[in-house]
């Protein structure tokens, strides 16, 4: 099995980076795509107008006193130059706006402290299959919740970990079989150990390497989102001091894995949050 893996060392968290450097960098990033916002409206303003200015120019080239070869050759301009320019300016345009707002919300995620507290996993996940049911049922997929343990862990951020697994396991099903879906988890040691289990496409060796990183999807796989998902996940289980790899056979499934301490130390306040690994 091809697989990108970080392994628990003697079950001690990650090291992680300076909160000022991860800081720094999510404020870098936010700067720059609020940034490129104002000469992207512009630009997409200005096409709007040459757009117009166009369909104009269609609409009125037949009363002009042009010969049939040059009203001929004026509407193969348009029709063969002009009309698939805009279309390719216009598709690069929507591209750069998505992924603008992908960039603001990798640099959003996780901003606040992680509150620490007692979290059944469990529970949590029955309600998000409750969420994912329309698109399982969309999908002709099934999904299965496999025993999950208690930890200690920020409750928003396990969930938006798990949705954000379910829901690039359901973005990459095979159409040539009908989709299945696991989650487990359990404790081993001072980890908690989670899975998200597929059997969709997967993924090939040489793609391995970059899937965490931002806008690291595959290019050659035709799906939805910007490719943001899994560099959020890869975020926040860092902010949680655990880990996350994927092992995938393509052709057959991926599964993701990631742990995550399952208690604080005993030289721990539980009372408090946990200062944030932004």
């Amino acid at each position: 099995m091809n697989s990108l893996e970080e392994p628990v060392r003697d079950g001690q968290p990650p090291a992680p980076e300076s909160e000022a450097t991860v800081a720094a960098t999510d404020q870098f990033v936010y700067a720059i795509s609020h940034d490129l916002r104002g000469p992207l409206l512009n630009f997409q303003g200005f096409l709007r107008r040459l757009h117009s200015s166009c369909e104009t120019l269609r609409s009125e080239a037949q009363p002009w006193s042009l010969t049939e070869e040059q009203r001929q050759c004026w509407n193969q301009l348009l029709e063969e130059k002009v009309w698939p320019s805009l279309q390719v300016l216009d598709r690069n345009a929507k591209r750069m706006e998505r992924l603008l707002s992908a960039l603001l919300e990798l640099s959003r995620a996780g901003r606040e402290p992680p509150q620490f507290e007692e979290v059944d996993s469990s529970q949590q996940l029955g309600r998000l299959g409750e969420e994912f049911q329309p698109s399982l049922l969309e999908k002709n997929a099934t999904f299965k919740q496999e025993s999950l343990p208690v930890l200690w862990t920020d409750r928003g951020r396990l969930l938006l970990v798990f949705r954000l697994l379910l829901s690039n396991a359901l973005k990459f099903l095979s159409p040539k079989r009908a989709g299945e879906i696991a989650i487990g988890g359990q404790v081993c040691g001072p980890q908690a150990l989670f899975w998200v289990r597929d059997n969709g496409i997967g993924i090939k060796p040489q793609h391995l390497e970059r899937l965490f990183q931002p806008f690291g999807r595959i290019q050659e796989i035709d799906g939805p989102g910007e490719g943001v998902g899994l560099a959020i996940v890869h975020k926040l289980v860092g902010q949680l001091h655990g880990r996350v790899w994927v092992e995938s056979v393509h052709g057959e499934g991926s599964t993701f894995r990631f742990s995550l301490p399952s208690k604080v130390s005993d030289s721990e306040d539980r009372t408090s949050s946990l200062p944030a690994d932004k």
